[in-house]
Parts: structure tokens; C-alpha cells; sequence
């Protein structure tokens, strides 16, 4: 019998084999230990990493040399890795009492520049090439993401990095598919139909080789006013001020004076950032290099990024700066004060002026009646009849109700109240429907989606057939069809998939025949279709977490995956990606007396040795 004939025999039998698992399994009597797992908790936390704060950054020139003497490019690539896992405090009133959540938050530091729409980059990417042959910049264009040819070369890249490097005896093989969600979070697109990358706040930076430090955050500040936003972005922000203070080269007496000047003068959201100007590469003694620790470079690099930097010919994985302990310590403290004391504050009172100002909107029999009048009796036809939605530029403005309810869902979902965050996109749904806003409505139903996943209660098969499933469906054919939008129908895709393949029960399965749509799109041509088998083999291998009992664990079908991933991984000539694969699958068929499955086993094997010689 031939290899292929003999894996054509297996892969028939195994798929009728290990279809059969424990149907008719009652899901609301499932045991505590199959609702959660370590999968579940990373993917969980990567979403709550993604839907982040973002916050504008602003300095001095005096300020950005200062950091460059540090080792760093400037102020952003200075706070990005200090924004990636921060410890935040959320109030919330029990009884009337109040009672505090110590949960793990994120704030994505973004310089000026990158608030711009798809449009506005596009723009400036062509005026360059025509006017300007200098260099872009870092930060330019590379932060926001969406680019799906990008996404795949920056994939495939760290599969051949990962495959080369990782080649100790606990590897885990689905390291590629967390590394491809978290890029397919990264870098999210200013856009007028979400404002998860609308800024919150803005920081203002000046340090104490300022002459006039006052005069030079007014100038700061005026920059900021003066910036060309795209018009679907509120200008609402919360202004946060850090004065730096250069331990070795200024007077500390003379900097305290100085920030007490700029505190009076700006308020309670002013923050003291004291440590030395020496640059990290050069130590004096052992000591020196004892007290110095390694910072790691943001985990949130977007593909574009990532992709600029593999053309500069820098290392997009290993990017590693050095910095004192204290100094480390001081940075962390005020990125924490900055979340607890400012940001989140602000959030939450954002979210109770808009919920007073739009609850008459929502709710009100008024307010519907109006809306019921201006539609059936307003002497335009109704074709042309969108409310406050402009057609011309696709968006509503940011004051209008609409865009502020969207907002507000926005800030429920960054603030971890999923549950009022889902009934209001649920709510916007039928709004957005008809004003024929369909960018707002597919991206209400992604959210919509991800917002019931997100929230602890449990979906039974009944909820998910309903509910779940037909606003993944609706919401990828709109991306799709009506606002040609691939990129945001795979991140609702995949970030569904992936929630709910952590599910207990049987969700697992309705999780891969949702993600095995991929290969309908015919995404990442061939190396799609071995990268997105190995993603299935992932998906399966969340339920070898959530215990120790090998009920319900699929681990026979994460090692088919994995079987079939490896012939793919050889067709590719990637033989050490193959190798990891059947590694997994070996251990779980060794023992296996099934003819078949131990020929084509042996063959692969075979075929990995001739290509790893």
C-alpha cells in the first residue's frame, strides 16, 4: 500500500472515528473544572490586551535626545513595553459599599501621528513617494495593522524562526497560532466604525533640561489642539502631564520647584518620572551592570511594524533594552499611578455622563416616536433618509448619539463590563441596519459576538445556535460583501473561533467548523493550508488543559490535526515545523494498533529524516 493511499485510509477513518464524542452531553451539568483552563485565561487576556486605552504621546525635543542617550528611539519606544501589563483597580458598588478589582490592564502608547485613517496613510504614502526620498519615519505608518499580505509574511517568518530556535524537548507547537492572533490584534485601524484606537488620553512630556517647562507644555498642548485628526474622532481626551527629571545632569531641588509650578498650573494629572541620564550599553563596573535589568520590547507590535523592521534588517523578536532597577521601578509606578489615578477615573465618568445624557435616546417612548415620525412622515424619500449616518463620508460625527452610544459600548468593553456592553451593541444593531451604516453594523455584531463569549456565564447549545452563530455569520458576510473589509471579517473569525473553542462541552467542535472557513478564503495560498491545520490542532489541544481527567480532552483529534499539519509542513520543505507536529502526534499514537495509522506514521518519518539530513 502506498504512503498516500494509506494516509488517504486514515484520515476517512479518523474523521468518523473521532466525530463520535460524548454527544448528548448535558452542558449546564457540566463539573467546575471544564469551565476554565489555561487556554482560556490567554486568550482571554490577549483580548483584554487588545481592547486597551490608547494614549497620545507628546514630548520635547529635549526630551526625545534624552531618551535616545537612553538606548531608545523616543518617548514611545520608551513607554510601549511599560503599557503592556499593568495593575489596575476597578471600583464597583456592592451594596452600596464600595468594593475594589485588582485586574491586569494595558495602555497602548501611540505617538501623534498614528491617530489617522486608512485614507489619510494612504495619502501620505503617495505624497512621499512623489516629494520626499528621506526615510519614513519609525512611527509614521507602520502602527496600524489590516494588511493581510503583511500578516502573512510576518507569520511565516516566525514559524521559520520558531522551528530554527525552539528545539528543546518541551516545545509547544500551537506557539505559532498565539503569535498570529496576537499580530492579528495588533496595531488596530483608526476607524470610524470602532474606537478601540480613538485616543483616551494624551501625556505631555518635558524634562528638567527645559528652560521654561511651563511654556513648553503650553506649547505641547497647543500642538496637540492643532493636530488634523480624522473628523470621526472626538477631541475629549484626558490630559496627562510626566516632567522627567535627569538625576545626574539637573538640580533635583530646582526640578521639584518646577513641577509643583506645572502641578498648580495643570491640575491633579501631573506625574514626577526622576531617574539617570547614562545610557544602558556602557557600564562602568560589575556593579553597574548588577543593578541593571533587561526591559523586553512591546509584545503589541503590529505585522506592518514588525515587517518595516525585517526590512531595516533589525530583530523583530529579540529586542531587548537595558535599564537600572530603580529607574524600572520609577517608570512602572508612574504608568500605574497615570492607569488608576487618571485614565481609569476618566473612563468611568465618561461612561456615566454618556449613560445619563443617552438613556432618554435608548430607552424613551419619546425618543422612538421621534425616531418612528422623522422616518415615515420627513418629506425626504427613504432612500435618502439615513438620520444622523452621512453617507458621503461613512461615518456618523462624534457627537452625534450613535457615534457616542458606539463609544460608550467601547469604553464598557475596555472598563470589563461585558454584559452592558453587549446589550448596547445589540441595541445599536437595529439602528445601524437602518441607516445602511453596515461598517457599524458588522463591527456591533463582531463585538456583540466577542462580548458574550467574554462574560463568565455559560452559553448552552441553544444560546450558541440562536444567538452567537448568526452574528459571526451576518457580520463576516457584511465585512465582506458590503464593505470589502477581509481583514476585519478574519479578526472576527479567528477571536470567536478561539474563545469559544475554550468553551466547555462541545463548543471546541462548532469552533473548528467555524475556523476551517479559512480554507474557503484560500487565505496565505499554501502555507495557509498547513498553518491553519496546525491552528485547528491548537483550537482541539485547549480542551488538554482544563483537567487531568481524559474526559471530553480531544486529544486524538489534536493529534490527527497535528498528523495532517505534518504532511503539509513537508510539502512547504519546512521539515522542523513538521517535525514539532509529529512529535505531538507520536505521543499520543504510539501505542495505537491500528495498521494504517502506524504506516503513515512511518512514513512521515521517513521523509522527515531525508529532509533533516
Amino acid at each position: 500500500m502506498s504512503a498516500r493511499s494509506s494516509f488517504d485510509g486514515f484520515i476517512t477513518r479518523s474523521l468518523t472515528e473521532l466525530s463520535q464524542a460524548a454527544f448528548g452531553l448535558n452542558e449546564s451539568k457540566l463539573p467546575p473544572y471544564l469551565q476554565s483552563s489555561p487556554a482560556k485565561e490567554k486568550l482571554e487576556f490577549f483580548v483584554q490586551q487588545a481592547y486597551c486605552p490608547h494614549v497620545i504621546t507628546l514630548a520635547t525635543r529635549e526630551a526625545d535626545t534624552f531618551l535616545q542617550c537612553k538606548g531608545f528611539r523616543d518617548l514611545v519606544d520608551f513607554l510601549r513595553p511599560f503599557g503592556d501589563n499593568i495593575d489596575g483597580r476597578l471600583e464597583n458598588k456592592i451594596r452600596g459599599e464600595k468594593a475594589f478589582r485588582n485586574l491586569k490592564f494595558s495602555l497602548r502608547f501611540v505617538p501623534l501621528n498614528a491617530v489617522r485613517s486608512p485614507q489619510q496613510i494612504m495619502n501620505d504614502k503617495l505624497a512621499r513617494k512623489s516629494f520626499d526620498t528621506s526615510p519614513p519615519s519609525k512611527y509614521a505608518n507602520c502602527l496600524p495593522s489590516g494588511n493581510l499580505a503583511t500578516l502573512q509574511t510576518v507569520t511565516e517568518r516566525f514559524v521559520d524562526y520558531f522551528s530554527e530556535n525552539e528545539l528543546g524537548e518541551d516545545v509547544d507547537p500551537s506557539s505559532p497560532f498565539y503569535y498570529f492572533f496576537q499580530r492579528l490584534l495588533s496595531g488596530i485601524p483608526v476607524s470610524a466604525h470602532e474606537t478601540f484606537a480613538h485616543p483616551v488620553a494624551s501625556l505631555l512630556v518635558v524634562t528638567s533640561h527645559s528652560v521654561n517647562p511651563l511654556e513648553d507644555f503650553m506649547q505641547l498642548y497647543k500642538q496637540l489642539n492643532s493636530a488634523a485628526f480624522p473628523h470621526f474622532v472626538s477631541r475629549d481626551l484626558v490630559h496627562c502631564y510626566i516632567y522627567l527629571h535627569d538625576d545626574e545632569n539637573s538640580d533635583l531641588q530646582k526640578s521639584v520647584e518646577a513641577f509643583e509650578l506645572v502641578r498648580r498650573s495643570f491640575g491633579a494629572n501631573c506625574y514626577f518620572l526622576k531617574f539617570s541620564s547614562l545610557k544602558d550599553a556602557v557600564a562602568d563596573n560589575k556593579s553597574d551592570i548588577d543593578l541593571q535589568q533587561e526591559v523586553n520590547g512591546t509584545q503589541w507590535k503590529s505585522a506592518s511594524e514588525l515587517m518595516i523592521e525585517i526590512e531595516t534588517g533589525n530583530n523583530a523578536f529579540d529586542e531587548v533594552h537595558l535599564l537600572p532597577l530603580p529607574d524600572i521601578l520609577a517608570i512602572k509606578k508612574v504608568v500605574y499611578d497615570m492607569l488608576n489615578e487618571s485614565i481609569i477615573p476618566y473612563m468611568q465618568r465618561c461612561v456615566h455622563l454618556w449613560t445619563e445624557r443617552l438613556s432618554a435616546y435608548r430607552g424613551s417612548f419619546t425618543s422612538k416616536l421621534l425616531l418612528v415620525s422623522r422616518k415615515y412622515f420627513s418629506r425626504q424619500s427613504a432612500p435618502t433618509d439615513y438620520g444622523h449616518y452621512d453617507p458621503t463620508t461613512s461615518c456618523y460625527f462624534p457627537d452625534k448619539p450613535e457615534a457616542q452610544l458606539r463609544r460608550l459600548a467601547d469604553h464598557h468593553f475596555m472598563l470589563r463590563d461585558y454584559k452592558v456592553a453587549s446589550e448596547i451593541y445589540e441595541s445599536l444593531e437595529k439602528t445601524f441596519s437602518d441607516d445602511k451604516a453596515w461598517c457599524y453594523l458588522a463591527s456591533c455584531q463582531e463585538m456583540h459576538a466577542v462580548s458574550m463569549l467574554m462574560q463568565t456565564q455559560l452559553l448552552t447549545q441553544k444560546n450558541r445556535s440562536v444567538y452567537l452563530y448568526p452574528l459571526l455569520e451576518q457580520s463576516m458576510q457584511t465585512y465582506i460583501d458590503r464593505c470589502h473589509m477581509p481583514y476585519f471579517a478574519i479578526r472576527a473569525l479567528v477571536t470567536v473561533c478561539s474563545l469559544l473553542s475554550t468553551r466547555p462541552g462541545l463548543s471546541v467542535d462548532d469552533s473548528v467548523r467555524w475556523f476551517s472557513r479559512l480554507f474557503e478564503f484560500n487565505l496565505f495560498s499554501a502555507f495557509g493550508t498547513a498553518f491553519w491545520s496546525t491552528c485547528i490542532a491548537t483550537l482541539y489541544s485547549s480542551k488538554d488543559s482544563e483537567s487531568e481527567s481524559s474526559f471530553g480532552q480531544r486529544k486524538r483529534k489534536t493529534a490527527f490535526w497535528y498528523l495532517v499539519s505534518t504532511s503539509y509542513w513537508l510539502s512547504l520543505n519546512r521539515p522542523r515545523m513538521a517535525n514539532l507536529c509529529l512529535q505531538y502526534a507520536y505521543e499520543v499514537y504510539e501505542t495505537s494498533h491500528w495498521d494504517e495509522l502506524r504506516v503513515t506514521i512511518k512514513n512521515l518519518k521517513d521523509q522527515l529524516e531525508h529532509s533533516l539530513e
